[in-house]
This record gives C-alpha cells, structure tokens and sequence, in this order.
C-alpha cells in the first residue's frame, strides 16, 4: 500500500491550522462585562463674590507707613523723656514730692500754644499707663502731678484698681491765661523745634 498516496488524499489541501488550542484568539468562554457608570466629580470653582483684590501699594504709601512707623518710635521716645525729666525735676526739689507740682506750670508753653496741646496730649499717656498720678492741691484745688510707679496685676486685684481715661481741653484764651496767673515764662518742658508735617494714606503726622 502506497501511505504517501493514501494521506494525500485524505489530507485537506492548504490546511495549516495548528493541532492545538493554545494559539486561538481569546478564551473558548467569554464573559461579558457590565460597565459601571460613575457619577463625574464637580471640581472646586471659585467664588467670584469672595474673590479680593490685591491691594497695589505706591512708593508713596511705602514711605508713608514708614515715615509713620518712625513717628511712632519718635513719639513714645518723647514721652519717656518728658517722664524722666518730671523725676529728675523731683529730686532736684524733694520737698514738693509729697505736694506734687502744678499740672499747668508743667504742661503750659508760653512760646507755643500748638506745643502747649501737645504736651498734654503726651502726659495723658503717662496717667493712662499710671506712671504719672494727677490730684487736687489741698490748699487751692488745683491739679498737681506725681510720679509714681505702675499698678501690677496683684495691685489691680487686691486693691481694686482700674485705669481711667484722661481727657484735657484748653483753648487759645486759657492758655493766655493760664500765663498771665502763674506767671509762666519759661517752659519746664523743652520747647520742640517744629518739624515738617509728612502726610501718609492713613493721616498726618509730625
């Protein structure tokens, strides 16, 4: 028998399929797949109402807040000058630390006016931090000044202490008169040499 023959015949012609199942495209059981629909996420928007802008600042506003900054520092230098002046003026006479000193021949400048006001306006820092305590003279019941030493918080609750606001008012004729009655020619508080007002976005200062 002829086997070449024979398998010829019984051989599909042109069949090249390979004798496994490893090289078929996918599995034989296919399961099909349900697609989950997610909800999409919002992303974070803005809100336009809460939006600021920023705020542009000048080298004119910079040097403003600067200027005011150094008025600041100036100031309170000048307030402690004028509380270190009081306690050696003090010393100088003992004999009227218990008496105290009139509060108009300290405050009152009889060259300025303008420097009069100010020099209260300086001393009521003083009293309000309770450096300088203010009472009446026994004997006329004029305002006169001592110096004194600040409450601490045991004092404020031992004794009850509470701090008070001062308020001074003079006008141009008191001040005239208050020249005329002490006889004020000298000023106790150095007379200040007038400096050139420099204006910032947030007010005037000298």
């Amino acid at each position: 028998m002829d086997w070449a023959y024979l398998g010829r015949m019984a051989a599909f012609k042109g069949n090249k399929r390979p004798a496994t199942t490893d090289f078929l495209l996918g599995p034989l059981s296919v399961t099909k797949k349900i697609r989950i629909m997610k909800a999409r996420r919002q992303g974070l928007r803005r809100d336009n109402a809460n939006l600021v802008r920023p705020v542009e600042v000048t080298q004119q506003q910079g040097a403003g807040e600067k200027a005011e900054a150094n008025g600041s520092s100036a100031m309170s230098a000048l307030v402690q000058k004028i509380y270190l002046d009081l306690k050696a003026w003090f010393r100088r006479n003992p004999r009227q630390t218990e008496k105290g000193l009139s509060l108009f021949r300290f405050v009152v400048n009889p060259d300025s006016f303008g420097q009069t006001v100010e020099n209260m306006f300086y001393l009521s820092f003083l009293v309000k931090d309770g450096f300088i305590a203010i009472a009446y003279d026994e004997e006329n019941g004029l305002p006169v000044i001592h110096c004194t030493d600040p409450a601490s918080q045991e004092d404020h609750k031992e004794f009850d202490v509470s701090r008070s606001q001062v308020i001074f008012s003079i006008t141009m004729w008191e001040w005239q008169e208050m020249k005329r009655i002490f006889d004020i020619t000298e000023s106790m508080i150095p007379t200040r040499a007038q400096e050139q007002a420099l204006t910032s976005a947030t007010g005037w200062y000298s």
